[in-house]
């Protein structure tokens, strides 16, 4: 019979640096993805993935990307807060690896995070990630973490990245939040690649089909 093994799985997400008022606690709606149709509220997207994709007696790492300050540090302990609480929801065990950085946004820090995560990527894992929260550059950093998983280890796949938004045009009060799953641009931007090193004739316009775009 053959030996099938069991993926761990990976959550990674970044910290908010925003101040307490800032980082709401609402209810991440969602319209193109059933998976991520949830009742929950909180302040941090990636409870949503979790909660997803999390089964029962998963034991599973979250990896945090931890800015030296002081915003940062006190969503953290919130977010803490709100793991557990889903932890003893849905009966899964978790253990969280912090990444520190300084705040700071030379090319070295982002490349000491970047680093970081790719220490912690190993073969047989899936890997979801939040790309909400960070530094500007923090987004780019995690994308070519999950780079590195797909291209470079060995049945490591890419789970789902998720992305939390605050509809400011909306007069509803509070004003509703939705959570998208972004990881077809990821499998997008593969492809591109693929196409590009096969020498394929006009490229874009195959690009474009796969999209169903209107030219």
């Amino acid at each position: 019979m053959e030996n099938i093994t069991k993926k761990t799985k990976k959550f990674i997400f970044a910290s908010p640096l925003q101040p307490e008022a800032a980082l709401r606690i609402v209810n991440y709606r969602s319209i193109e993805s059933s998976l991520l149709k949830n009742d929950l509220f909180t302040r941090f997207p990636i409870i949503v993935a979790i909660n997803a994709y999390v089964e029962e007696n998963d034991e599973i790492e979250i990896i945090t990307i931890l800015t030296e300050y002081e915003n940062a540090k006190r969503n953290y302990e919130f977010f803490k807060q709100e793991i557990e609480e889903l932890k003893t929801k849905r009966n899964f065990k978790y253990k969280i690896t912090e990444i520190s950085t300084p705040y700071d946004e030379t090319i070295k820090i982002h490349l000491q995070i970047y680093s970081g995560l790719i220490s912690l990527i190993n073969d047989n894992e899936i890997i979801y990630a939040c790309i909400t929260y960070g530094t500007n550059p923090t987004p780019i950093v995690e994308i070519m973490a999950l780079n590195y998983a797909y291209k470079l280890r060995k049945n490591t796949d890419i789970g789902c990245i998720v992305y939390g938004r605050l509809d400011h045009s909306s007069s509803e009060e509070p004003k509703p939040s939705y959570i998208h799953d972004v990881s077809p641009l990821f499998f997008m931007d593969a492809i591109s690649n693929t196409m590009s090193q096969l020498k394929l004739d006009d490229p874009a316009e195959k690009i474009k089909a796969l999209l169903e775009i209107d030219t």
